[in-house]
């Protein structure tokens, strides 16, 4: 059954490319959200009922239960695709690979070897957090219980950990969206309202009273690092500023404790000074970091205004003021600007495809545009990208993949890879979210980060 599914989805992409030619190259995005949730399946190991597959085809590196690289963005990716095509395989292999994804805990906890130690990494793309995450949006599309009992066993395990550990051992020193506070403070305070879980907030407190000791000011806002231990100061919003100003503001509108709106607020306005803008004003972007990243633009969601938008567009939704939706407009007009994805002269930045740093990024964040203002453009805008990553993509008998480079300074190390940041788990979620935007079809899925 499964391998005329494989050879029906192929056909189908086939007869979509030369019934108008190659030149236009039309497409379903559905036929390669599909494709990239069957290529996940054909890695799978089937080990008494759990499914597990490794973060990408070439070295295939094991499983692990982290958002960014590891098995959350695949299982739910099969879970939505259950939704669109009830009579594939993708239904039936959610409760199997929820299984080879709790197979993955040492000793009954969400935990990871580091060395000789066993640690607990609580990080919304980097750890527990992003499981949490996985299990609130699993108990929206099936309604089962036991997924909720088990974001709250997450929620719980926070809790514990923080009873034991003082606040900096509980972020790992980590202040950032993929890892730190700011990000399993933003899983926090979804858990907390999802689950009626008020614990979820007062831990989540915790963690902008820990971010506010860790703030940098300057002469026209605030700032923070990622850690103690990196000396780059970045400015965007994955590992930098504008990340972490986006959890103040998330969690002010949780408390209404005005210290964290005051310090959001210092981070936004960080943000207008370091921008770059154009002559007339009309589109602008960030560099990757101070010192030598000053000539770095990054274009995506890490370090780039598809990214940093969202801090601007989250202080618009606070404050009601037309004046900060106008840094949103910027953001997509550089981008817009820019050429992507066959820019006329190359982007220092600009090398990767996937929905952390490129391509999909780009489009996923239009996307969100056209859902939030209704301009064909912006939807015209995604799926030029998409038309890109059609391209790009391999297809074989097994689906379809992205071989790519993870690292902008190890162009050569490319593979396939099956996660969301980087791998078909995010490229498949971008072609669904498109097929249901051109459907009217809401999204369904959200990620903490994502105020749109």
């Amino acid at each position: 059954m499964i391998r005329i599914f494989q050879l029906l989805l192929i056909g189908a992409a086939f007869l979509a490319f030369t019934a108008h030619g190659a030149d236009e190259r039309p497409f379903d995005p559905l036929v390669y959200a599909k494709g990239a949730g069957q290529w996940i399946l054909s890695l799978a190991k089937n080990q008494n009922g759990a499914l597990t597959w490794p973060i990408n085809d070439s070295d295939r590196k094991e499983s692990t239960f982290d958002l960014y690289s590891g098995m959350p963005g695949g299982i739910l990716l099969l879970a939505e695709l259950g939704k669109d095509d009830p009579a594939g395989p993708f239904r039936a292999a959610v409760p199997a690979s929820v299984a080879g994804l709790e197979s993955l805990r040492i000793a009954d906890a969400w935990a990871v070897k580091r060395g000789d130690k066993v640690v607990v990494p609580p990080g919304l793309y980097t750890g527990i957090a992003g499981v949490g995450w996985l299990y609130l949006e699993l108990l929206r599309l099936t309604g089962e219980q036991v997924y909720r009992e088990k974001a709250r066993s997450i929620v719980l395990q926070l809790l514990t950990r923080d009873a034991t550990l003082d606040g900096s051992a509980l972020w790992d020193d980590s202040n950032d969206i993929i890892s730190g506070a700011a990000g399993t403070g933003l899983f926090l305070l979804r858990a907390a309202e999802e689950l009626k879980e008020p614990r979820g907030v007062d831990l989540a407190r915790r963690a902008g009273n820990y971010l506010i000791s860790e703030g940098i000011s300057t002469p026209t806002g605030a700032k923070w690092k990622i850690n103690g231990s990196t000396p780059q100061l970045y400015p965007n919003f994955a590992h930098g500023t504008a990340g972490i100003a986006y959890f103040f503001l998330r969690l002010y509108e949780a408390t209404k404790d005005q210290r964290f709106f005051m310090i959001g607020l210092a981070g936004v306005q960080e943000l207008e000074t370091t921008a770059e803008l154009d002559s007339k004003g009309i589109s602008c972007k960030w560099y990757h970091h101070e010192g030598n990243g000053e000539d770095l633009w990054y274009v995506g969601w890490c370090h780039g205004p598809a990214g940093t938008a969202r801090l601007f567009f989250e202080i618009s939704k606070v404050l009601k003021i037309p004046r900060w939706m106008k840094w949103v407009d910027r953001s997509a007009n550089w981008l817009l600007a820019s050429g992507i994805p066959d820019p006329p002269k190359p982007i220092n930045g600009y090398w990767n495809e996937s929905i952390c740093c490129g391509t999909a990024s780009v489009g996923d964040f239009f996307l969100d545009l056209y859902r939030n203002t209704g301009k064909k453009g912006y939807l015209q805008a995604a799926e030029k990208m998409a038309a890109h990553l059609v391209k790009v993509a391999t297809s074989t008998d097994k689906g379809f993949h992205w071989i790519q480079a993870e690292h902008r300074t190890a162009p050569d190390k490319k593979d396939a890879q099956t996660g969301y940041a980087q791998g078909a788990a995010g490229f498949g979620l971008f072609f669904l979210k498109l097929s249901r935007a051109q459907r009217g079809i809401p999204t369904g899925w959200r990620l903490p980060d994502n105020p749109f």
